[in-house]
C-alpha cells in the first residue's frame, strides 16, 4: 500500500493539473485579456511555486501548453489578429523568415547530439516571436492596452515587494537564511550557489519570486517600462499615483537586486525617461521619498553606494574591451553552420540530466550563442534582425517624438534599445520574462506607430493621461 501511494498521488496531481490546464486553455483562447492575466500570474509567480514543487521547468511547460499556445490560437484565428500580422513591417518579416529558416535547417546539423537539446532550442529561439503580432493587436485597441498595462502594474507589485523584502532580509538575517525562507533547500539553486560579489560591501543575487536570479532583474526593467508608461497614459489619477510609487520602488529594487548590470542600466533608463519628457514634475516630487527609502535600506546594509557605481564604470570597461569580443570570437569558432541547436541554449541544461556529456557550452552573450549554434550565417542573420528592429524602432520613435503617442512609444523604444544592447553581454531573449515582453513591446510600439482612429467607443490612449476622474472622454 505504501509503495502505491506515491503513484496514486502523482496520478491525482496529474489529473488536477490537466483539469486546471484545460480551464486555462479554454479561457486563454476565448479572451485575450483573460489569457494575458493567466500569463502574467504564471510568469511572476510560477517560478517560486515550481521550484518549491520540485522544478522550475513545470510552470514553464504548463504555461506554454495551456496559456501561450491557446492565446496565439485565439488571437490569430480571428480576422483582427490576421489583419495585424499583415501590418508587420516587411523588412522585419523578411529577416524573421530568414532566421526561422536558418533555425529549422539547424535541426539537420549533424553536430546536434541530443533530440531534447534540439527541441528546447527550437522552442527558445522561435516560440515567443508571435507575441510581436499579439502586441500589435493590443496596440490597435487602446482601451485594451490600458487594461493590459494595469494588469502588469498591479500584479508586478508582488515580485517587486518580495524582492525588496529579500534584499533587506539578506542583510539582516543572512543570505542563506533569508532566501531559504522562500525556497527551502532549493535556495542554493536559484541563487547560483548563493553567489555574491564582494565589491562595495557585498552585492547579493536576489531571486524574488522567480526560479533564477537573472529573471528578477529582467522583470524589473519590464516593470519600469510599464510603470513609466502608466504614469503618462492612464486615465485614472489614482492609478497614475500608484504607478509613480511603483516606479520608485522598482528603481530601489533594481539597485539592490544583485545584478551588476543594474549599476549601469538603471541610471541610463532613468536618464532616457527624463530626456523623453516621461518623468514630469508630479513624479519627480516623489524622488525625495525614494531617496529616503534608499537611505533607510542602506542603513541596514554595508553597501557603499559610491564604490557601487564606481564598480559599474569598471564593469562597463571590462565588458567593452574584453568580455563581449572574446565571447563572440569563441562562438564563431564553431564554423559557418555552427555546432548545432542546443549546444549553447541555457534552458537545455535544465532538462538534460548530463548536459556536459551532450556537447553543451556556456555563453552569456546572445550574439555568441547565435554564433555557436547557427554559425557565421546565423550570426549575420541575428545581427541583421537586431539592426532592422533598431532602425524601425528609431523611425517610429523619431516620427512620434513630439506627439501624444510619445507617452507610449518612448518607454517601449527605450526598452527595445536596452534589450538589443544588453544582448551583447547576456542572453536576455532566452530568459523569462524578457523573451515574452521584448516581442510584445516591439509589437505594441509598431502598432502604436500605426494606431488607427478609435472605433466602438474606444478612446485613443495617447490622450488619456490628460483626463481626470469625472471628465468626459474626448470623442473618437
Amino acid at each position: 500500500m505504501s509503495d502505491s501511494f506515491p503513484v496514486l498521488l502523482l496520478v491525482l496531481l496529474a489529473g488536477v493539473g490537466l483539469i486546471v490546464g484545460a480551464f486555462c486553455f479554454v479561457k486563454s483562447m476565448a479572451r485575450l485579456e483573460t489569457g494575458f492575466l493567466l500569463l502574467i500570474l504564471m510568469v511572476m509567480l510560477g517560478g517560486i511555486v515550481g521550484v518549491d514543487a520540485g522544478s522550475g521547468v513545470y510552470p514553464v511547460v504548463f504555461r506554454d501548453i495551456f496559456i501561450v499556445l491557446p492565446l496565439y490560437v485565439g488571437v490569430f484565428a480571428r480576422k483582427s489578429g490576421q489583419d495585424e500580422l499583415l501590418r508587420i513591417p516587411g523588412e522585419i518579416i523578411f529577416v524573421l523568415v530568414l532566421l526561422i529558416l536558418d533555425v529549422v535547417l539547424g535541426t539537420l546539423n549533424p553536430n546536434s547530439v541530443s533530440f531534447i537539446q534540439i527541441l528546447v532550442a527550437l522552442k527558445v529561439w522561435l516560440f515567443y516571436m508571435p507575441f510581436l503580432g499579439v502586441g500589435m493587436v493590443i496596440a490597435g485597441r487602446p482601451s485594451l492596452t490600458t487594461r493590459i498595462l494595469r494588469l502588469v502594474l498591479f500584479w508586478g507589485m508582488i515580485p517587486c515587494a518580495v524582492g525588496l523584502l529579500q534584499s533587506l532580509l539578506v542583510r539582516v538575517v543572512g543570505y542563506e537564511t533569508a532566501i531559504g525562507w522562500f525556497f527551502g533547500d532549493n535556495a542554493i539553486k536559484v541563487t547560483q550557489g548563493f553567489a555574491f560579489f564582494e565589491e562595495a560591501g557585498g552585492i547579493y543575487r536576489i531571486p524574488s519570486t522567480f526560479s533564477f536570479v537573472g529573471q528578477y532583474g529582467q522583470f524589473l526593467y519590464v516593470y519600469l517600462t510599464v510603470a513609466v508608461t502608466v504614469i503618462n497614459t492612464d486615465p485614472k489619477a489614482q492609478v497614475r499615483t500608484v504607478a509613480r510609487f511603483a516606479l520608485m520602488a522598482a528603481i530601489v529594487a533594481a539597485i539592490f537586486c544583485g545584478s551588476r548590470s543594474a549599476i549601469l542600466v538603471v541610471p541610463l533608463l532613468v536618464a532616457g525617461y527624463m530626456a523623453c519628457g516621461l518623468l514630469k514634475f508630479r513624479t519627480l516630487l516623489l524622488a525625495p521619498l525614494g531617496i529616503v527609502a534608499g537611505a533607510i535600506a542602506l542603513s541596514f546594509s554595508d553597501l557603499n553606494l559610491l564604490e557601487y557605481f564606481s564598480f559599474g564604470d569598471q564593469l562597463a570597461t571590462n565588458y567593452a574591451n574584453d568580455f563581449i569580443g572574446q565571447q563572440i570570437a569563441d562562438g564563431l569558432r564553431y564554423g559557418f553552420f555552427g555546432g548545432g541547436l542546443g549546444i549553447a541554449t541555457n534552458a537545455a541544461r535544465h532538462v538534460v540530466s548530463s548536459f556536459a556529456d551532450l556537447g553543451y557550452v556556456g555563453f552569456e552573450s546572445y550574439f555568441a550563442k547565435a554564433a555557436a549554434e547557427l554559425g557565421w550565417l546565423g550570426f549575420v542573420i541575428v545581427c541583421l534582425l537586431f539592426l532592422t528592429i533598431l532602425v524601425r524602432t528609431w523611425r517610429v520613435f523619431s516620427f512620434n517624438r513630439y506627439s501624444e503617442r510619445n507617452a507610449v512609444i518612448a518607454p517601449l523604444a527605450i526598452y527595445i534599445f536596452y534589450t538589443v544592447v544588453m544582448s551583447f553581454k547576456a542572453g536576455i531573449l532566452d530568459t523569462d520574462p524578457s523573451n515574452i515582453f521584448f516581442w510584445l513591446f516591439l509589437g505594441m510600439l509598431i502598432g502604436a506607430g500605426k494606431v488607427r482612429a478609435a472605433t466602438s467607443g474606444d478612446t485613443d490612449i495617447f490622450h488619456l493621461a490628460e483626463l481626470e476622474i469625472g471628465q468626459t472622454l474626448p470623442a473618437a
